[in-house]
């Protein structure tokens, strides 16, 4: 399969830029804006994170909260069967969204690795790789509190995942972008992408990266990514 690799432009210091400039979109700018009420230097939009003693960026706070998107029915969990929130099909489960250390554990991660078809891997390497990442960030299906009273705690379901490497100072890089299948075509994907590249962003790193299939490029520069920015090129050990 063939490999592309992408780069996130932002240009958060102009001020007529938010969040949504993730898909490079500009707000229009104001036709008569106010005058200014001080000369006082404006914070930057991401205030920069507090160093470590050792001068290092500590890693993203855990965070946890809705996704944004509307609840979903869960008709099955064997299969995972999943329907838009109706009449039909009342909404039996939220999508929350959450990140931290303990956002994402590896049988978890293997178990939709194994879901969307993805190779299995080695579950102490995958344990490994988890452990030296510096991001994780998981889409989990979470039951209402108005649903059926069970008397137990309803399990929570991972649908989709993504991790990142980073230099804790200037680069971050996506991996392992999951949505479980009966998820996929909802916005899942697209809200995890955007929430995980903002958060890496708001951490102080500028330069955020990841790879892409052949056939999900066009979904990648849809969020705000571009293939061969500038004329960089990934470039893949293949030989001796």
């Amino acid at each position: 399969m063939r490999l592309s690799g992408l780069r996130a432009r932002f240009l958060c210091s102009d001020p007529s830029y938010t969040l949504s400039s993730l898909a490079h979109r500009k707000q229009a700018a104001p036709t008569a804006p106010p005058p200014p009420t001080s000369t006082t230097t404006p914070l930057p939009r991401f205030p920069p994170p507090t160093p470590a003693p050792d001068g290092s960026l500590p890693p993203p706070p855990p965070d946890t909260c809705p996704l944004g998107l509307p609840d979903v029915a869960v008709l099955s969990l064997d299969p995972l069967r999943l329907a838009p929130a109706g009449d039909d099909a009342p909404p039996t489960h939220a999508l929350t969204f959450t990140s931290g250390p303990a956002a994402l554990a590896a049988p978890a991660l293997a178990a939709l690795t194994a879901a969307v078809g993805w190779p299995a891997r080695d579950p102490g390497r995958l344990e490994a790789a988890l452990a030296g990442s510096y991001y994780r960030a998981a889409v989990l299906l979470s039951p209402l509190e108005d649903g059926a009273a069970t008397g137990t705690a309803a399990p929570l379901i991972l649908i989709g995942a993504a991790r990142a490497t980073s230099d804790a100072a200037f680069n971050a890089t996506l991996w392992d972008v999951l949505v479980h299948p009966a998820a996929q075509g909802r916005g899942v994907g697209a809200a995890l992408v955007e929430r995980a590249t903002a958060d890496l962003l708001a951490a102080g790193l500028g330069n955020v990266t990841l790879f892409s299939g052949k056939g999900s490029v066009g979904f990648y520069e849809g969020l705000g990514y571009e293939a061969d920015p500038e004329g960089i090129k990934g470039m893949f050990h293949v030989g001796p």
